[in-house]
């Protein structure tokens, strides 16, 4: 009988442990995670409404999702964006086309690896109480700019843009007044000591004028005669093929999202920046999101060329840099 009983147990014992149900082998251990890479980002400018897809995709884990751990961090001073990635400080700048196209004159050694807004932001805003019908009728008005309009005597870039869109609508620029306001903008446009002011943003000076009960035109450049710029453009030195294009997926990723759910948006903006008002944040997210499609595809070289030969006509740059070295397509 303690043979029998004595079989039966190995015998059961046997089929269990072909079966797993007594093994004691330890389980094989889980894959290690795969170690985020560190990218820090430096922003254009302080946090504000076009930022708020860069936030959503670290909030939301597209950027971790992607392989990456990005800390974003604002600009201390915008012209500094170009030497804190030339020198290694970051790995990836936000910056304007029109400076990248610049940078190489000025000694920086930086690759451009995709366009975030895909239009130029800046405009023109007329104040109605002007009395001003067109472009044309500016003759004779006063326009404040954000910065010395004739540096050395010449135009710059905005003051170029919006002088040929004057005269492509048939307008004499050389009876507009022109005026450097610096960041009193909106004070010179509210006290009426300028007409227009420019090197503005619509969703946001514009924005500030309207809570003031103070309606404006806004002549946006591009629809107006001037080139069609990308506005801000990721440029890096020395950060891989694939995490560029790991951190273009998780952008595209974020506009996408933000678009859906710019409720959510907005409260990672917010949490990012929480100086900034959510009435603000509110209406001027919407205001943006168009400037943002296609922000994950590939640029156009030939928008670039003619930005490039327009800044060259335009005397802003003495020659055309070899957009070859520049762009990484």
């Amino acid at each position: 009988m303690k043979k029998s009983l004595l079989g039966l147990c190995v015998a059961l014992s046997l089929a269990l442990t072909a079966c797993g149900g007594t093994t004691t082998k330890d389980p094989a251990p889980a894959p290690a995670a795969k170690a985020l890479t560190k990218v820090s980002l430096r922003l254009d400018w302080s946090a504000n409404a076009i930022h708020t897809p860069i936030f959503a995709a670290q909030s939301e884990g597209f950027f971790k999702a992607e392989g990456l751990d990005v800390q974003i961090q604002p600009a201390s001073d915008k012209d500094d964006v170009l030497k804190l990635v030339d020198t290694g400080v970051d790995q990836i700048g936000l910056y304007y086309q029109s400076s990248v196209l610049k940078a190489p004159a000025k000694g920086y050694d930086l690759k451009v690896f995709g366009a975030y807004v895909q239009h130029p932001l800046n405009v023109l805003l007329v104040d109605d109480r002007a009395g001003v019908a067109d472009l044309k009728g500016l003759a004779g008005k006063k326009i404040g700019f954000t910065s010395d309009p004739m540096p050395k005597g010449k135009p710059s870039t905005t003051a170029a843009a919006i002088k040929q869109m004057v005269e492509k609508a048939g307008g004499d620029w050389s009876k507009i007044e022109l005026m450097n306001v610096g960041e009193a903008a909106v004070q010179a446009l509210a006290t009426k000591q300028v007409d227009a002011i420019a090197g503005v943003y619509e969703y946001h000076e514009g924005y500030l004028l309207s809570k003031e009960g103070i309606k404006t035109k806004a002549y946006r450049l591009n629809e107006y005669g001037a080139p069609d710029f990308y506005e801000l453009v990721w440029v890096t030195k020395g950060l891989g093929a694939p995490e560029q294009a790991a951190f273009l997926r998780a952008i595209a990723k974020a506009v996408t999202w933000t678009e859906a759910n710019p409720q959510k948006a907005t409260t990672a903006l917010m949490a990012a920046a929480p100086t900034l008002k959510q009435e603000y944040v509110a209406a001027t997210v919407p205001l943006v999101l168009p400037y943002l499609k296609g922000a994950g595809s590939a640029m156009s070289r030939e928008r670039w060329e003619t930005a490039a030969d327009w800044l060259v006509a335009q005397g802003a740059i003495k020659e055309k840099p070899d957009l070859t070295k520049l762009l990484i397509q």
